[in-house]
């Protein structure tokens, strides 16, 4: 995992405050993908079963397609980039799960005391259309 530079950090909390935020304020999500790209969720037993049901799947088949199953439990499988139901449309990602979407994901709190929004916000700034 790439660590955030002291520098890097200043640099995205300096644009916050033009924005008038705060580094503990929480923000909209930047749908940058960072957190989306970097964990995998983990799934209880109700959420592989709600979700496969939602995808009109049996649980053995979600199994099979969307789930890696490891020592510490079931977790969403990754692909080359990110969370296999990750999506991403001309620099910005959406989630093809959103509205059934694991509790891990739910809890998330889009926010700049979060290292993965700064990154965001840095790339966003970086990537930002010139005037």
């Amino acid at each position: 995992m790439a660590k955030e530079s002291a520098q890097d950090s200043n640099v995205t909390l300096s644009a916050a405050k033009g924005l008038g935020v705060g580094r503990n304020s929480i923000i909209d999500c930047f749908r940058c993908g960072i957190c989306c790209t970097r964990y995998q969720p983990k799934l209880t037993p109700q959420e592989i079963r709600r979700i496969a049901k939602s995808l009109s799947l049996s649980t053995e088949d979600f199994l099979a397609q969307y789930v890696q199953i490891t020592t510490i439990g079931y977790l969403l499988k990754q692909s080359a980039k990110g969370c296999i139901f990750l999506k991403w449309e001309e620099g910005k990602t959406s989630c093809e799960i959103y509205h059934i979407r694991p509790k891990a994901c739910r809890d998330w709190t889009a926010s700049l005391s979060q290292p993965e929004c700064r990154q965001g916000l840095a790339r966003l700034k970086t990537h930002a259309p010139r005037e």
